[in-house]
C-alpha cells in the first residue's frame, strides 16, 4: 500500500468491479492489474469485487436463462438483471458508509447503475458495453435486454464526474451513447499485463539481432497471438505468411493461443504452439523466447475494443501489424511503432508493408525502438493508474480537506 500523503487530494479510493480483482485470469487480467497499479499510487485502496458482488437469481430470470440457453455468452445474463443491479448498489452503498472513501471508481457500470450516493463517482472501461457487444456481434450473441442495459449504463455514466476509457474511438462511442460532452471523458489506455524484465537497451539488442539475421538471409518470424482464430484475423495472417514465403522471403508464422484447422501445405510456414499458460514458468519462458525471436506481431484483427497483446508486443520492442479498426489507432502508431492497414486490405498489402520494413534493418530497429518508447510512455498500468488518479484529483479538487 502507498504511504499516506496528507497533501494529496485522493487518499482513499473505493474500487468496485464484478470481476475477481485478485485473479489475473479474470477479464484478461484488467481488474487485477489496475488494482495493483492503483494500490501503488493511492495511500488507501479498498476493493469490493466479484467475490462479494454475486448476481441475484430469481425464478423468472433463471427460467429465461435456461430457456434461452446459458452457454459461455448467454442471451440473458443474470449480472444485468434489475435484481442484480439493485443488489450491487446495496453492497457498494454499504461499503461507502463503512469505509467513507474520498471517491468511488467502478470498472464498468453495473456496480453503480442503481447507486445513489453523495460520494464522487468515476467509471473505467475499455469501451461502452453496447459498443463492445456490437463490435463482437459476429462472434458473440447480443443479450435480449441489451437496449435496457445500455440505458442503465448511460444513466450510470451520467452520475459520474468522469469516465476513463481506453481509446479515442471509445471516447467517441461513449459520447454518442451516453449523451455527455467531451469534457466528461478521459482517454486512459489500458496497460500490458506482462512487462518484460529486460531493460529497453537489452530489448533493442534483441531487435538489432533480429534485423541483422534477416539481412544475412535468415527467416522472417511472425507471431500470431490470440484465442479466436477467425476474429483475430488468423486466416489473413497465414495467407500473408504463405505469400511472403512464395515471394522469396523465408517466413514462419508462430501461432499461439489456439490450434486452428490449417489448410494442406500450411505446415511449411506455420508453427502451432497452442495455448501457453503464462502462470506456468516453462510456458512463460517459451512465450518470452518467441517475443525475442519474432520480428513482428501479426494479428490482423477484424474487431478490437482494445487489444492488450498489441501493448505487450510493443513492450518487447516487437512492432505489431494489424488492421486500423476500432481502438487500434490509439495503441499502434502506423509507420512509427507498427503497421496498420485499412480494414479491406488483403494479404498482398500486408506482405508488401512487412517486407518494406523487414528489408531495411535501420528502419526495422527504429520502429522497434519507437514501439518500446511508446509502450513505456503510454501503455503501462502505471500510466493508466496515474491518469485515473490525476483525473479524480482534478475533478474533486477542493472537495477533500487535507
Amino acid at each position: 500500500m502507498a504511504m499516506h500523503d496528507p497533501q494529496k487530494r485522493l487518499n482513499h479510493l473505493l474500487l468496485v468491479t464484478l470481476e475477481n480483482a485478485a485473479d489475473p485470469r479474470s477479464w484478461s487480467g484488467i481488474p487485477h492489474s489496475l488494482r495493483n497499479a492503483l494500490a501503488a499510487q493511492v495511500p488507501q485502496l479498498t476493493v469490493v469485487d466479484g467475490t462479494q458482488l454475486r448476481p441475484r437469481k430469481t425464478p423468472l430470470h433463471s427460467a429465461l436463462r435456461a430457456g434461452l440457453g446459458g452457454g459461455a455468452h448467454p442471451r440473458w445474463p443474470l449480472w444485468m438483471t434489475e435484481p442484480s443491479l439493485r443488489h450491487y448498489a446495496s453492497v457498494v452503498q454499504q461499503a461507502i458508509a463503512q469505509h467513507k472513501p474520498d471517491a468511488v471508481l467502478s470498472i464498468s457500470s453495473q456496480c453503480i447503475a442503481r447507486l445513489h450516493t453523495a460520494a464522487p463517482l468515476f467509471m473505467f472501461h475499455d469501451a461502452p458495453w453496447l459498443t463492445f457487444k456490437q463490435t463482437y456481434r459476429r462472434w458473440e450473441p447480443v443479450p435480449l435486454a441489451a437496449a435496457r442495459f445500455a440505458r442503465a449504463e448511460a444513466q450510470a455514466a451520467g452520475k459520474t464526474r468522469l469516465v476513463f476509457t481506453g481509446s479515442a474511438w471509445s471516447v467517441a462511442e461513449s459520447m454518442k451513447l451516453y449523451g455527455l460532452p467531451r469534457g466528461r471523458f478521459v482517454q486512459a489506455p489500458l496497460g500490458a499485463n506482462w512487462e518484460p524484465a529486460q531493460s529497453s537497451a537489452e530489448l533493442l539488442a534483441y531487435a538489432q539481432d533480429r534485423a541483422a539475421d534477416l539481412a544475412e538471409g535468415g527467416t522472417l518470424h511472425l507471431l500470431f497471438l490470440g484465442k479466436d482464430w477467425e476474429r483475430k484475423g488468423g486466416p489473413l495472417a497465414l495467407e500473408t505468411a504463405i505469400l511472403l514465403n512464395q515471394q522469396g522471403c523465408r517466413t514462419q508464422l508462430h501461432i499461439v493461443g489456439c490450434r486452428p484447422p490449417l489448410p494442406e501445405g500450411a505446415e511449411a510456414v506455420a508453427v502451432v504452439h497452442g495455448v501457453l499458460d503464462l502462470g506456468d514458468a516453462a510456458a512463460r519462458q517459451h512465450m518470452e523466447q518467441l517475443f525475442f525471436a519474432c520480428h513482428f506481431l501479426l494479428v490482423p484483427t477484424q474487431a478490437e475494443c482494445f487489444g492488450i497483446a498489441f501493448a505487450e508486443s510493443q513492450g518487447f520492442a516487437v512492432p505489431p501489424v494489424s488492421r486500423a479498426v476500432d481502438a487500434l489507432p490509439s495503441i499502434v502508431l502506423d509507420g512509427e511503432t507498427g503497421i496498420l492497414l485499412p480494414p479491406d486490405a488483403g494479404a498482398a498489402r500486408y506482405a508488401a508493408r512487412i517486407a518494406q520494413v523487414a528489408n531495411d534493418a535501420q528502419a526495422y530497429v527504429q520502429m522497434a525502438a519507437q514501439a518500446r518508447e511508446w509502450f513505456t510512455e503510454r501503455l503501462t498500468w502505471r500510466h493508466t493508474a496515474r491518469t485515473i488518479v490525476d483525473g479524480i484529483e482534478g475533478a474533486i479538487e477542493g472537495a477533500i480537506q487535507p
